[in-house]
């Protein structure tokens, strides 16, 4: 980088790619939902949009600190571990322009007035609703081996991995005015459940 008076050579070139699709625009009326994997029970899978409140973070002007509410009833469902059963709802953060403009995504929606899917996590959110406890062993007290409330998780390959503290959620730009239903992360979300359904459960969680 050089100052903007420089009048000699530069010293290097340096080459790039913009990756995706120029046409890309910023939403209008940008929002953030929560896209809910729903119907799981059923085996009939659909998406429900949830409101998520945010606002710059206080500490760094760079973060933003995201509120997410208890999911909707309608977006939880009953999973197996094993013999046990767990409680939970999985998702993912969509940022979008809200055309609509009722602060939600409606999957089912189809044509140029729609909301426009702007961006997508990369991680899965998952709300446990009750703790799934280890089976005791004699003289040891049963205790939570899956906690209540909150989980982010990373799918990477066959592996899902819980995030850090320190670890942040991010985006996937999409490209251009796309409909809704060719950003509809349902088959993504279903790959997760199994994956993760079938990690707690061979992970013993009996005498932990």
């Amino acid at each position: 980088m050089l100052p903007s008076d420089f009048e000699g050579p530069p010293a290097a070139n340096v080459g790039g790619t913009v990756t995706g699709s120029p046409a890309a625009k910023d939403a209008g009326k940008p929002r953030l939902s929560m896209a809910w994997l729903v119907g799981m029970d059923e085996g009939s899978p659909a998406l429900v949009g949830q409101a998520v409140s945010y606002q710059r973070s206080a500490k760094l002007q760079s973060d933003w600190d995201i509120g997410l509410a208890a999911p909707t009833e309608t977006a939880r469902w009953s999973g197996a571990v094993g013999a046990r059963q767990v409680r939970l709802a999985v998702g993912k953060m969509v940022y979008f322009d809200d055309r609509v403009a009722d602060e939600r995504l409606d999957w089912a929606c189809q044509g140029a007035a729609c909301d426009q899917v702007k961006a997508v996590s990369r991680q899965f959110v998952v709300f446990v609703e009750a703790p799934l406890y280890c089976q005791p062993r004699e003289g040891i007290p049963a205790r939570p081996k899956i906690l209540a409330g909150y989980h982010y998780y990373s799918l990477d390959g066959a592996v899902a991995r819980e995030l850090g503290r320190d670890e942040a959620v991010s985006f996937d730009v999409q490209g251009g005015d796309r409909a809704l239903v060719e950003s509809n992360p349902t088959e993504e979300l279903e790959t997760f459940v199994h994956v993760l359904l079938r990690q707690w459960a061979a992970n013993p969680i009996s005498g932990c």
